[in-house]
């Protein structure tokens, strides 16, 4: 953390889960912690993890039943997986559930519930609970099709197809933005899909009804947004093809930097009067570290262009060249702040 920052904005986004491969429910969204006053130490390095989303799920037998079993090498079967963890120092957020498949798999907990597969499969847990932290429920299959996956904000529709949950609204890159929805669920016999929710949610699929070869038609069950945490859209009933991986997180600070600030200027003997030829050591207390540049009638001191403070205190080693009242200036460089001080000069005292 950079110098004099003790709180910052904190965004941290999971991964989200990978939708289930057969008539299956959407991925849960990467459950999300956001803090506006989140405490932090100066110049302390903080470990950072971004979590990668959960792997879409496949069946590919053509006979969706087959997949009901896993795994069932015979049926093409794939599981899919719930998206992994994002970190900030110490404080975890759990990846997305994901998705539940035929015939009535419960999605999986995780910060948000993945979607339960059809028929009648229930929604998963959110486990992103606690002060700071949100998550919600997947939707459960109410029949033909996979339920919505959990988003941050919203709990993911029950339906045969159900929408995802809508995600969670942050504003701080400057911009209002969704982040973490829940992936949409799967279809059972064509028809309608699973709308993916705001924040990267990926739309399941409508069916069979697509090129999965191309790898990129539209009708196809789709991933979750990069860097979203969404969740991935569930796969329809008996397809060959595989339903929408989790969306990856983000971790996300902000923090405003207070300018140094010269709070004192002075001799370090806290004497007024500086003594003629020889050392004198010119001191400025600062609120937090800066560089200072330190002058005697406008004029830069010699050795003193730019000097680095430590603990917060700048020190010019000067050596008066005249007697005279002089003044002597500091000033933060790139910085507004400066200060001034109006020093005599004695005679030094020395043995001859």
């Amino acid at each position: 953390m950079p110098s004099g920052v003790t709180s910052i904005n904190l965004l941290i986004v999971a991964g989200g889960g990978g939708g289930g491969g057969d008539a299956a429910g959407g991925g849960g969204a990467g459950g999300v912690y956001a803090n506006t006053n989140f405490s932090v130490t100066p110049l302390r390095s903080e470990t950072v993890t971004i979590g990668a989303g959960g792997a879409g799920g496949q069946c590919s037998s053509g006979n969706g039943g087959s997949c009901s079993s896993p795994p069932l090498a015979s049926a093409g079967y794939i599981a899919p997986a719930s998206g992994n963890a994002s970190l900030f120092s110490t404080t975890s957020v759990p990846g997305g559930g994901a998705g539940g498949v035929y015939n009535g798999g419960a999605g999986a907990s995780g910060g948000s519930g993945g979607g339960g597969g059809a028929e009648n499969g229930a929604g998963g847990i959110a486990t992103a609970t606690g002060t700071n932290f949100y998550g919600r429920a997947g939707g459960a299959s109410t029949g033909g099709g996979g339920g919505g996956g959990g988003g941050a904000g919203q709990v993911g529709a029950n339906g045969g197809p159900g929408k995802g949950g809508d995600g969670y609204q942050s504003s701080i890159t400057g911009t209002n933005t969704y982040y973490a929805g829940g992936g949409g669920g799967g279809a059972q016999n064509g028809g309608t899909r699973g709308q993916g929710g705001q924040g990267g949610g990926g739309a399941g699929s409508a069916g069979c009804s697509y090129n999965y070869a191309l790898g990129t038609d539209p009708n196809q069950a789709q991933p979750g947004g990069a860097n979203t945490g969404g969740g991935g859209g569930g796969a329809p009933y008996g397809c060959n093809g595989s339903a929408g991986a989790g969306g990856s997180g983000v971790v996300i600070i902000s923090y405003l930097t207070a300018l140094p600030t010269i709070v004192s200027v002075g001799l370090s003997s806290a004497l007024k009067t500086a003594t003629y030829r020889g050392l004198n050591n010119i001191q400025v207390t600062l609120t937090s570290d800066a560089r200072v540049r330190f002058t005697i009638k406008g004029k830069v001191i010699p050795g003193c262009a730019s000097i680095q403070s430590v603990s917060s205190v700048a020190t010019c080693v000067w050596k008066p060249s005249i007697h005279s009242t002089v003044e002597i200036g500091a000033q933060v460089i790139n910085g507004a702040s400066s200060s001034s001080l109006i020093l005599g000069i004695s005679n030094r005292v020395s043995n001859r």
